[in-house]
């Protein structure tokens, strides 16, 4: 029976069958205590350190040691102490006995059961560093003269650039933030933190392939097991100004390669939540050091301080979101290595002449310093990397001091030099538009006027003012403008520019307004076409473009935005129109184009805003000189980065101006159907054969206009724009002070005007039209200016002389002496009125504008025409009724 309550015995004697041979007897008591060892870790006594040790003793082979410590070690219920037991028994089995004269199998066991217990060991060592850490005194908040010197000289910098290194982890909180910026630390707590030492062991790998065990860290483990492993074994230790001895000796017992070790530490220092204070790095020094020098005890490892040691917690410094803290990192692991590089050279040194010093001679072993002739020759290419890397990193921290964590969530460095020059452009853009930007809050400041100078001599050299043919133009500035301003759009676009000046110094390419502009158009393009129902932002795309100052730039963010994003929809909603003949139906068009109906007018209205910016972009760039890509330090060095927007914008192959014009006019025929619920018309219809063909393709596809056009097409047209006038003209509203609101009207008249002009029709058929309309709707005065401006009016005084017959014969029709006026009417008017019964779409209408309508008749017409005496006649009709009604009223 047991002492222990359900716990059964440890050990059952058993005789094994006579007829197996002893091999076969030892192995089968072998599996048997092993079945009972795995039956009782799964729920093990009280005493598991002496059941383990009797356990493992029992046993006769070391294929069954080795199962059973592979078993006692993985059990995460058992503690270190029980393993150490276990590990214990292994060792006591092969106490005495002669390394040599062990099997290759019993060597291999014994060298990893020792390589377990070192681990063990250690792992108690960090256990009780973690659950109580050595107490150390809080570094105050504000150096000192002497702590930042001592700093200066530990990390091997100026004291200037030290001093611009500890703002730079210290910043003030973000303008658009609360906080420092940096990525919040994951919520973890004290029961998950704690690793115990069956997932230590889990962590790390242990193998003896040629009799002496190696300790590795395995390449299996997952983010959180890395992440717990590091915290492990360097999160004690982070903050303290120096490493504790027992820690030292912990982590020397391990075992593990320093170059994993570096990269635990790097993990751990990256991921870690805590502030990060100036006086940490003397820290994360120490530790650094500590782990470097193992290099030299290691066999086969890099040299200490080579840089294939550091090569790997570069690509990690690289790939930290953690910039702050990885700028600290780096800066630290550079003084690191040079330190680590100096010793190697005066071991070296040491070395060469230390046979010369035994023998007697006198040799003076050289300096460094005095070894070589310039600094230059001290740079390494070690060296060259870390300056390098926080060159780059310091430019990229920039972007914590303006945009907050929540916006830059992904950046890394290694990101930004993968995505190439445009990639800051691109962050900077998205961050705007959430925090809220106009096309106008871009522009710079104008100049302040410089004070009166004196004129210079006359021989001073005009080529010192000019810039060196190989230097990069200036930079537009950004900064406050002379002036506070006193308005909403005056601060918000103030408070915008004090936003970008900081990143301008270190970026003063990637935040040119022209290029942010050109971003902005992208991103608001790219966000509409993941989402059409949001127009209002497919129309600032097109404002943000329209306000890029350079023309070749403004021509390529337009083909851009065109062939990418506003194509395909419009070739779509053509063939919708060009099928039903008027505006489709909401349904169909969700299906078609993922919009719903009443957006339709947004997106023709942003097509032809886009294409007219096209052509006029064009037209400029024949006279404006391109502009010269240039990148910013930051990817001075970086190979493989892909193209910017900016250079794909400036890459764009000019188009023929006709084929544009060509998709401008189908783009309006497509606005004025959709905006005037115009029906009947088919867009394709207006065009020939061959420009049909071509519309909706590339825009830099050749093309030569028709040297005529088929006169079907032109009727279509002639039509299509008659009715054009008309719809607009039933836009037209009245004022509360009665007065007609025309401004709708006459902008769609406009546009009509446009594209008659386009097609090469005379644009006093618009007009004409325009004018007959507003006299049939009753807006006298208007038609009237619209008939100053006619250069052509034929065809026009017949209409205008028949729609005043209609007016006269439904005055006198409706009057209460109807007979007696007509018995007044001569024979040509009582004829004219009797045919002019046409429906009026404004009968009320005073006599005194059909009178002066009369007039204009008679200014159109010839003296000798016919109609000019009907209307003459008609003139004297009215004016008798204007007079009679003028004698009624009194």
């Amino acid at each position: 029976m047991s002492k222990y309550p359900g716990f059964r015995s440890h050990f059952h004697p058993s005789t094994p069958p006579l007829s197996h041979s002893e091999r076969s007897s030892r192995r089968a008591h072998g599996q048997h205590l092993l079945r009972e060892l795995r039956a009782q870790l799964r729920a093990p006594p009280p005493d598991a350190a002496g059941y383990l040790r009797s356990q493992l003793s029992a046993l006769r082979t070391a294929g069954a040691r080795q199962q059973a410590l592979e078993a006692v070690l993985a059990c995460r219920r058992l503690t270190s102490a029980d393993m150490e037991a276990a590990v214990d028994a292994v060792l006591d089995a092969y106490t005495g006995h002669e390394p040599s004269a062990l099997s290759h199998e019993c060597q291999s066991l014994l060298q990893t059961a020792m390589a377990y217990r070192r681990l063990l060991s250690a792992y108690d060592v960090l256990e009780r560093l973690e659950a109580a850490p050595p107490p150390y005194q809080q570094p105050e908040e504000d150096l000192s003269t002497a702590v930042k010197a001592d700093l200066s000289e530990l990390l091997r910098l100026s004291p200037t650039r030290t001093a611009e290194l500890v703002s730079r982890l210290d910043p003030a909180p973000s303008p658009t933030s609360e906080g420092d910026g940096e990525p919040r630390a994951r919520v973890t707590f004290a029961a998950e933190r704690r690793v115990g030492p069956a997932a230590f062991l889990a962590c790390l790998e242990v193998t003896a392939p040629h009799g002496q065990a190696a300790v590795s860290v395995r390449k299996s483990l997952t983010e959180e097991e890395r992440r717990q492993l590091a915290a492990l074994l360097f999160g004690a230790c982070l903050s303290l100004p120096e490493a504790p001895d027992e820690w030292r000796a912990a982590v020397l017992r391990c075992g593990v390669p320093a170059a994993q070790l570096l990269r635990l530490l790097a993990d751990c220092w990256l991921e870690s939540g805590a502030p990060l204070r100036p006086q940490h790095l003397v820290g994360l020094a120490a530790l650094l050091t500590t782990v470097a020098a193992q290099t030299a005890d290691q066999p086969g490892s890099p040299a200490a301080g080579g840089a294939s040691l550091w090569q790997e917690v570069q690509e990690q410094i690289a790939e930290s979101p953690a910039l702050r803290r990885a700028l600290a990192l780096a800066t630290v692991c550079r003084a690191v290595a040079i330190k680590m590089e100096e010793q190697r050279y005066a071991a070296a040194l040491e070395k060469r002449f230390g046979k010369a010093a035994e023998a007697g001679e006198d040799v003076p072993v050289p300096s460094r310093s005095a070894a070589v002739s310039g600094d230059w020759e001290q740079l390494t290419e070690q060296t060259v990397s870390w300056d390098l890397l926080l060159h780059q990193l310091n430019d990229v921290t920039a972007l914590c001091d303006v945009i907050p964590a929540a916006h830059r969530a992904d950046v890394t460095l290694r990101a930004l030099l993968t995505k190439g020059p445009g990639a800051v452009s691109e962050l900077v853009a998205r961050w705007l538009l959430e925090v809220g930007v106009e096309p106008a809050d871009l522009a710079p400041p104008p100049p302040a006027a410089a004070p009166a100078q004196e004129a210079p001599p006359e021989d001073a050299s005009e080529a010192a003012a000019a810039p060196a043919p190989d230097e990069p133009p200036p930079v537009a500035e950004w900064g406050r403008e002379a002036a506070e301003p006193t308005t909403e759009e005056g601060r918000r676009r103030q408070r915008i520019q004090d936003w970008v000046s900081p990143l301008a110094a270190r970026f003063p390419h990637s935040v040119r307004p022209d290029t942010l502009l050109l971003n902005l158009a992208w991103e608001e393009a790219a966000a509409w076409n993941r989402h059409r129902e949001h127009t209002d932002r497919l129309r600032r795309a097109v404002a943000f473009a329209a306000h890029i100052g350079n023309a070749h730039l403004r021509y390529g963010a337009c083909c851009l935005l065109w062939s990418a994003v506003l194509c395909r929809p419009c070739a779509a909603l053509a063939g919708l129109l060009q099928r039903s003949g008027h505006r489709p139906e909401d349904a169909l068009c969700r299906r078609e184009l993922q919009l719903p109906q009443h957006q339709l007018p947004s997106l023709t209205d942003a097509c032809s805003e886009l294409l007219e910016q096209l052509l006029k972009a064009l037209i400029t760039s024949e006279v404006e000189r391109p502009p010269v890509l240039y990148s910013d330090n930051l990817w001075t060095a970086a190979a493989g980065r892909a193209d910017s927007l900016l250079a794909l914008a400036v890459r764009q192959r000019p188009c023929s101006e006709e084929l544009a014009s060509l998709h401008l006019q189908a783009v309006d025929v497509m606005r004025a159907q959709v905006h005037l619920d115009l029906r009947g018309v088919h867009p394709y219809g207006c065009f020939t054969e061959k420009d049909g063909g071509l519309l909706f393709s590339e825009l830099s596809a050749r093309y030569t206009p028709p040297p005529a056009v088929d006169q079907t097409v032109r009727c279509r047209r002639e039509a299509l724009l008659q009715r054009w006038v008309t719809a607009a003209v039933g836009l037209v509203t009245e004022r509360p002070d009665g007065q007609a609101e025309l401004a709708e009207a006459a902008l769609w008249e406009r546009r009509c005007r446009e594209a008659a002009r386009g097609w090469d029709i005379a644009e006093d058929v618009v007009r004409r039209r325009y004018a007959l309309d507003l006299y049939s709707a009753g807006h006298d005065l208007a038609a009237q200016e619209v008939l100053l401006g006619l250069t052509s009016a034929a065809g026009l005084p017949s209409q205008l002389l028949l729609l005043a017959g209609a007016r006269v014969r439904h005055y006198i029709h409706s009057s209460s002496n109807m007979m007696p006026l007509l018995a007044r009417l001569t024979m040509n008017c009582a004829d004219f009125i009797e045919i002019a019964n046409t429906p009026l779409q404004c009968p009320s209408v005073p006599l005194e504008r059909t009178l002066a309508l009369l007039r204009h008749v008679v200014r159109l017409q010839p003296d000798s025409a016919s109609e000019c005496r009907l209307a003459m006649e008609m003139v004297d009709l009215v004016e008798s009724l204007v007079s009679d009604a003028a004698k009624g009223s009194h």
